[in-house]
């Protein structure tokens, strides 16, 4: 209720100050919380935002932190993806002021109650890519298949691709890309409603199996 409360008061703000655009600071990391880059005028309508998440496949973990201009619904959200090898949890804050840093709130809570939604699930830090017959069972506010990519470009390139539950603030992200300091960074969300037969209704070419292979161990 919160956090929906300050979305609403974003969107007001934005309506009420169409005039104005903010100055924002636009950068990336991928191991802190904090990060700093080159400033840039915003879109009219738009204010500075914070977005943090953190990835664990296995025994890796990833963290990913972006500043940039985003549109008043993207802001105070919580999110989590969990997959058949880790998971995923993110959260974004948002504040009105030139260069402002947004305070980001707490990650979502675990829940181990099921939902009844069934979704795909695969996990490599090898490609932008995986498919597999490997089926999850979701849990708490994870009621969305997810396909989600993460690629960065530059100095310290990685890619990062995941299939599994997921809740619907995370979907709802869809493509985002960040550039700073000779790395762009781009995640994109692709989200399906789940259910229980959503498993059979998935088919990959067999082309793309063979070229997959190596991915579903």
């Amino acid at each position: 209720m919160k956090s929906s409360l300050l979305g609403f008061l974003y969107v007001l703000l934005a309506m009420l100050t169409t005039v104005h655009s903010l100055v924002c600071e636009i950068c990336h990391s991928t191991d802190v919380t904090w990060c700093t880059g080159s400033s840039v005028i915003c879109p009219s309508g738009q204010v500075c935002g914070s977005q943090f998440s953190t990835t664990t496949i296995g025994e890796e973990t990833h963290t990913t932190f972006v500043r940039s201009c985003v549109q008043p619904a993207e802001c105070f959200l919580k999110g989590s993806v969990t997959f058949n090898k880790g998971s995923m949890k993110m959260c974004t804050s948002c504040c009105n002021t030139n260069n402002c840093f947004a305070t980001l709130p707490d990650f979502p809570e675990d829940s181990t109650e099921a939902n009844g939604v069934i979704c795909r699930t695969c996990a490599t830090l090898a490609s932008t890519w995986c498919y597999t017959s490997d089926i999850m069972h979701c849990t708490g506010l994870e009621t969305k298949c997810l396909r989600q990519s993460v690629e960065v470009v530059g100095s310290v390139p990685s890619v990062l691709a995941i299939r599994g539950c997921a809740s619907k603030t995370v979907c709802d992200l869809g493509y985002k890309t960040s550039s700073s300091n000779g790395q762009t960074i781009a995640i994109n969300s692709v989200c399906t409603s789940g259910s229980g037969t959503l498993r059979y209704s998935l088919i990959l070419p067999v082309i793309l199996c063979s070229a997959l292979t190596k991915f579903l161990s």
